[in-house]
C-alpha cells in the first residue's frame, strides 16, 4: 500500500484528462481505484464540479496566498 500524498483541503494544480468520471455521481458510474492506485476527488473552483483524478494527473499543491 502506498501512502497518499495529498489530503482533503489541499489546493492543487492538475492536468484534466478526458474520460474521467465522478466517483459518486447521480448516474451510478463507478471509478476503478485501489490502495495502490488511488483516485483523488478534486473540486474545480471555476465549475464547482467534483471529479476523480489519478495521482499522476496532479502536478503540485498550491500554497495558500495570504
Amino acid at each position: 500500500m502506498t501512502a497518499r500524498k495529498y489530503h482533503k483541503g489541499d489546493h492543487v494544480e492538475y492536468h484534466p484528462v478526458g474520460g474521467e468520471h465522478n466517483m459518486e455521481d447521480h448516474f451510478g458510474r463507478k471509478i476503478h481505484a485501489s490502495k495502490d492506485e488511488p483516485r483523488y476527488m478534486i473540486l474545480n473552483d471555476h465549475t464547482q464540479k467534483e471529479t476523480a483524478y489519478k495521482e499522476s494527473n496532479i502536478v503540485r499543491v498550491i500554497e495558500d496566498e495570504e
